[in-house]
């Protein structure tokens, strides 16, 4: 779907909803395993692992691991290094400011973007006859306003060394196969504007996370690494350009580019993969006429790019392989699921993780004939996966509903698994968790419906437990075996948890995630509330008497919803949720994006988007309702909040609405203390 101050003029969160009976269970938790349950604080305990990237030698991997400066009130980044085999634990290899996106170069020069770094005090020093290589950049003055850089480590110590000086900072780099240049990302400015006004031309203006854009786009340069020489390849002003990826020979680059000409109607799908000679000319299109292009992965002898793209506006993303001197792009794998962490192995074989069913495994494709392997499954998700050729290993992130995400490694075949960090140790040794157990169900037109239900941390047969009803974004989300921070905080405070995968969720497959179009408040809804009915019948340990509902994004409008069709819950809490699709299409950053939804735009369809707008039945609800929102919203703007929390107080109904000051969509990216605020 990041900053300062902790805000005081805002009601807190729990003033009432939580003092309705539904959530009568006292915070008070008692041990489970002689362990406490998740609370809203242990966030601050939480550190995010992301981004392994394997050494040349196929030794080590250097990887990102994040958590929150509490006193600071922000999220700090950090490079580490382990050992692929295990043998030794990680060591940290920054410090200072955030630190992320480590890039190894083929002479074993690792190579990161942050602000000014030092290193830590406990970093090794590196010996002062380093051989380093003839490319290790000399030191070169910091810029006088410094934004995010380039910089190279010795892997053996000492300080890093800036390589890049751009004025608006670099967002993502590459190295060269022969490591002498990088391709990076960077902002530049298409004119000087003479006023602080902002001028229009496209519908793409604004994005959530970013605010109202101005007159810059992200461009790829190439810059010298012993000269620091930067040389831009891209400046299209109608696009922004990223994920730059080299080809083995170093002649060409493959990337992602969004349009934003002044003629598009719609931001939906706008994204291509173009092909671009390092050594000048045009961008070749390779996507076109399909949607939603990303991820661009080149094989090892140069002959073939895998990306992933839909084949229209109206379908899901799939696993497409491309001959890279032109050609008709051709599926690459026999599943009909949407691929994330696309990558290639010497032999030519595609892997790929995807949503299957509740987990997230890891996949291996043959391109020439779509024949698909799992590699990983089990009830997890895999995610940032890293081959390793030489050793013939997987490096992956994992997480399982009742342990966060760590780093672990793996034969080809998926065998002899080994966990290589252990960075959440500290915080598991705590906290009581709960797993998520799947039932499955029939829609009301046949589909089969997949849900899950986590019991409270102090579960004792006999008992009745109040329970919450947890709904996903998207509506192409998915629930599952993954770590969630809000489902394990609702099990710690005594609560079940039921999630449910409705239609439109990703991960079984494309016509079930298609057969949500003009089904948001119609089939949609049921397939949730059939959920409940059936939980409430297999475990009437459940006590239907306290039953609460949430959700974000689409979950928040779902929430909206349910509290117009039915009185069963007794506390509704939207979070970041849509209550008036008329006015929604107008002032969001994906304008018109409902279209292949709601059977075309706001024009075409007025009734049926009018039809599911919750605010249409504000005076039908009578549940208690708090509405929690961020300020700086621009996916789904505040606006939605205000619009349902007036129209529910003008029918004298039960709420409140809560606003956060700077926050964008996801709670998630929230700055710290609005993280645990909202939480709380």
């Amino acid at each position: 779907m990041i900053r300062e101050s902790h805000m005081q003029r805002y009601p807190k969160p729990c003033s009432i909803v939580f003092s309705i009976v539904l959530f009568a269970a006292s915070c008070s938790v008692a041990a489970f395993a002689q362990k406490r349950g998740f609370q809203p604080e242990d966030v601050y305990l939480l550190q995010q692992i992301a981004d392994p990237q394997v050494s040349p030698d196929g030794k080590t991997v250097a990887y990102t691991v994040t958590q929150i400066d509490k006193a600071r009130n922000r999220r700090q980044s950090s490079i580490w290094l382990v050992p692929v085999d295990g043998s030794a634990p990680p060591r940290k290899m920054t410090s200072g400011n955030s630190a992320r996106n480590p890039r190894w170069g083929p002479n074993g020069t690792l190579a990161f973007i942050a602000d000014a770094l030092e290193p830590p005090a406990d970093a090794p020093q590196a010996p002062e006859q380093t051989n380093r290589p003839e490319t290790w950049p000399p030191a070169r003055p910091e810029p006088a306003n410094p934004r995010t850089q380039v910089y190279a480590l010795d892997p053996g110590g000492g300080k890093p060394t800036r390589i890049t000086n751009f004025k608006d900072g670099v967002s993502r780099f590459n190295w060269s196969p022969d490591g002498t240049r990088l391709a990076c990302v960077v902002k530049t400015a298409d004119h000087t504007p003479d006023s602080d006004s902002k001028h229009y031309k496209s519908t793409v203006y604004k994005f959530d996370g970013q605010g109202w854009a101005d007159t810059r786009h992200n461009h790829i340069f190439l810059v010298e690494v012993k000269s620091g020489k930067p040389t831009q390849l891209t400046g299209d002003p109608m696009h922004d350009d990223n994920d730059p990826q080299w080809s083995p020979d170093g002649k060409w680059i493959s990337y992602r580019s969004t349009n934003s000409s002044p003629e598009l109607t719609t931001v939906l799908g706008v994204d291509d993969v173009f092909l671009l000679p390092v050594s000048g000319g045009a961008p070749q299109p390779l996507a076109q006429g399909r949607m939603y292009a990303s991820d661009p992965r080149w094989s090892p002898d140069g002959k073939w790019i895998a990306f992933a793209a839909a084949p229209s506006v109206e379908e899901q993303a799939q696993l497409w392989v491309l001959p890279a001197q032109g050609g008709t792009p051709r599926l690459g794998t026999e599943l009909d699921l949407f691929p994330s962490s696309i990558t290639w192995s010497k032999d030519g074989q595609v892997w790929f993780t995807a949503l299957e069913r509740g987990a997230q495994p890891l996949f291996r494709a043959d391109p020439q004939t779509g024949k698909t392997l799992r590699v990983l499954a089990g009830n997890r998700f895999v995610n940032n996966v890293e081959l390793d050729d030489k050793q013939r290993r997987i490096v992956f992130v994992a997480s399982s509903s009742e342990h966060p995400a760590e780093l672990f490694s793996a034969d080809f075949d998926g065998k002899n698994q080994k966990q290589l960090t252990h960075h959440n140790q500290a915080l598991v040794e705590q906290i009581a968790t709960r797993p998520a157990t799947a039932f499955s169900y029939t829609s009301v037109d046949g589909l089969t419906i997949d849900a899950f239900l986590i019991k409270p941390v102090n579960f004792q047969p006999g008992k009745k437990y109040p329970l919450v009803l947890n709904i996903h974004g998207g509506p192409n989300g998915m629930w599952g075996y993954g770590w969630c921070s809000d489902c394990q905080m609702y099990a710690g405070q005594g609560w079940a948890v039921l999630l449910v995968n409705p239609r439109g969720s990703s991960g079984y497959g494309m016509k079930f995630q298609r057969a949500v179009a003009l089904e948001w408040g119609g089939k949609a809804y049921q397939d949730i509330m059939n959920g409940v009915e059936t939980a409430l019948a297999q475990n009437p340990w459940i006590d239907k008497d306290r039953l609460g509902v949430t959700g974000i994004s689409y979950g928040g409008f779902m929430t909206n919803w349910i509290v117009t069709q039915t009185d069963k819950f007794k506390a509704a809490i939207p979070i970041s949720g849509i209550s008036d699709f008329v006015s929604l299409e107008g002032t969001r950053d994906g304008a018109f994006g409902h279209s292949r939804d709601f059977g075309g735009d706001l024009w075409q369809a007025f009734d049926h988007y009018w039809k599911y707008s919750p605010v249409r039945l504000a005076s039908k609800v009578t549940t208690p309702v708090l509405l929690l929102h961020g300020e700086a919203d621009y996916r789904v703007p505040a606006s939605q909040a205000e619009e349902y929390f007036r129209a529910l107080k003008h029918f004298g109904k039960t709420a409140e609405l809560v606003l956060f000051p700077r926050e964008p969509h996801s709670p998630g990216a929230y700055e710290p203390k609005h993280q645990v605020e909202h939480l709380q």
